[in-house]
């Protein structure tokens, strides 16, 4: 019996997730906004190095995950503000 698309799509997502780590490693960036870095010095979280924002609520929903400004909260981070240090650096 086959998976359905629903777990076809969890399958991917869990394979692209767990590579994020060695990615962002080499200089790339996460596709979905899945991966939130941890300052050690100050202890303050932010959103990891993401490709192409301004369309990553695009590719979330394909996947079926909540848009990022939900995701964000669980965080207390604000969508805006990462945005805004993501477009500086």
């Amino acid at each position: 019996m086959g998976l359905s698309a629903q777990q076809l799509r969890n399958k991917k997502l869990i394979l692209g997730i767990n590579q994020y780590p060695i990615a962002l490693r080499q200089g790339k960036k996460q596709i979905y906004g899945s991966q939130i870095y941890r300052d050690e010095k100050t202890g303050v979280h932010y959103l990891a190095p993401l490709l192409n924002p301004d369309n990553v609520n695009v590719r979330r929903a394909t996947m079926g995950l909540p848009p990022i400004e939900k995701y964000l909260r669980h965080w207390n981070l604000d969508w805006k503000t990462e945005l805004e240090r993501l477009n500086k650096t």
